[in-house]
């Protein structure tokens, strides 16, 4: 299990909500960043299923400029595999295979 996201005040959980649970901070732009990026990934997952890579690739690496975890991750070391690019693939399978998994990060 990776860890979860925080609250950036507080360092709280979070819990998908708009505010945070213990200093009701808002945290609608950590629901949109986590909405986007997800989209980003399901349209990413859709173009490899037509075998159109190229754009999947694209598409992945902006999802995981906004969030970094473990679905992104594995997806991104997937396509890779497919287009035959093994050598770039250690550095993600060592983040896949950490204590723990990786570290989830959010960036905006």
């Amino acid at each position: 299990m990776h860890e979860p996201l925080r609250c950036p005040v507080c360092r709280a959980p979070w819990k998908d909500g708009d505010s945070c649970y213990r200093c009701r901070s808002d945290l609608t732009f950590l629901r949109l960043i986590m909405q986007k990026a997800g989209g980003l990934r399901k349209r990413a997952r859709a173009l490899v299923s037509e075998e159109r890579l190229e754009e999947a690739q694209r598409l992945l690496d902006e999802s995981l400029r906004l969030f970094t975890g473990r679905e992104g991750i594995s997806l991104k070391a997937y396509i890779l595999a497919l287009e035959g690019k093994f050598e770039l693939l250690a550095p993600l399978l060592e983040l896949l295979t950490e204590r723990g998994g990786p570290r989830t990060t959010s960036r905006g």
